[in-house]
């Protein structure tokens, strides 16, 4: 088949691609970069064109559009997300969207991002990201993804989709109840096949990555628990963290390290924390039980919330408990291995496009 994927987050779309073409598929993939992090695709689009963001706001609606006479004739197109990262604001993404699906044969939602459905599940759970943002005066992007007309642009641009597959527990509770939905497929990384143990040589060695949007990750709760560990611990722990680094960079700082933390304030784990979980590391990140209900088994990531104490005290008991390092970190590379293989989860994603 000839497939689109359309936008990138942290690598999703490019592990997929990669899977899909092991199975003898050709892949195109467009990216926007991500940001900071620079993840190059087929086609390349540069958000930060201008100094300007309303320039670069204004440019984004018009090389989308452009873009649309290139992309015709895919079996499949697969969006990222619906968010206006994504596809242009408001009814100019609806009229995209449609133009897409007219120019190909199916057109399917990956959720994997902000949209107004995904904060609305949000923020009706005991925690979340966007509890921080409101508390640190960023709650603009609430009441701008949340207005009653946005909502039924959206509605109306999902319901004629060819369907919608979810990424994570957070996005499976988000679009479970449209008649579209195809379900949850777990997301893909590519496995190297050197996995070796997660030894402690000496001390323990603690990572932490801080990228973009520091309140919705729980950065500060991860910071002040890290230092609170630092000054219990300091002759047995060796902390590095990193801010907003390159994509390929930021993958090669972390392979030496024990410990590897990702976020404190989401239900599930991302493509962040598969990192670490994929080189065989003791991942600290969301893991609440909707998590291993949905995929039928226990998830070796250590569930951490948006309290330094809590984050302190899971710190503390692996620093007390070395041994149990190692074990661990097994675990977390065979059940990436089970549930994460980037070909495996390709010919889930097939499966779906194809019933």
């Amino acid at each position: 088949m000839k497939i689109l994927l359309y936008g990138e987050f942290s690598g999703l779309h490019t592990n997929l691609k990669a899977g899909l073409e092991k199975l003898g598929h050709k892949v195109t993939l467009l990216s926007f970069g991500d940001d900071f992090k620079d993840i190059p695709g087929d086609i390349n689009i540069n958000t930060r064109k201008f100094k300007n963001k309303y320039l670069n706001f204004f440019y984004f609606q018009l090389i989308s559009f452009w873009l649309l006479r290139k992309l015709k004739g895919y079996d499949i197109v697969q969006l990222i997300a619906i968010s206006q990262l994504v596809l242009p604001f408001g009814k100019l993404g609806y009229y995209f969207v449609k133009i897409l699906k007219k120019r190909n044969k199916k057109v399917f939602l990956n959720s994997c991002g902000d949209d107004i459905f995904v904060i609305l599940t949000f923020i009706k759970q005991a925690y979340s990201p966007f509890q921080n943002e409101i508390k640190d005066n960023l709650n603009w992007r609430l009441f701008h993804f949340c207005k009653k007309s946005n909502y039924a642009i959206s509605k109306k641009t999902v319901g004629f989709l060819s369907g919608i597959i979810a990424s994570n527990s957070t996005y499976h509770l988000s679009y479970q109840s449209f008649k579209n939905y195809r379900g949850l497929i777990p997301m893909p990384v590519i496995l190297t096949g050197k996995f070796g143990d997660n030894v402690v040589n000496g001390k323990i060695k603690i990572f932490f990555g801080i990228g973009s949007r520091r309140s919705l990750k729980g950065v500060d709760y991860i910071l002040k628990a890290l230092d609170t560990i630092k000054d219990k611990f300091s002759n047995e722990i060796e902390v590095t963290v990193v801010e907003k680094v390159p994509y390929q960079t930021y993958q090669n700082l972390f392979n030496s390290c024990n410990i590897f933390i990702d976020q404190a304030c989401s239900y599930s784990y991302g493509m962040n924390a598969l990192l670490g979980l994929t080189k065989g590391k003791v991942v600290l990140s969301g893991n609440e039980p909707i998590v291993g209900e949905l995929l039928g088994e226990a998830c070796p990531v250590i569930n951490i919330k948006p309290d330094s104490r809590d984050i302190a005290r899971k710190l503390e008991k692996l620093i007390k408990n070395p041994a149990t390092i190692p074990v661990i970190g097994r675990k977390s590379y065979e059940f990436t291995a089970k549930f994460h293989d980037h070909i495996i989860v390709a010919q889930k994603y097939l499966s779906s496009w194809n019933a």
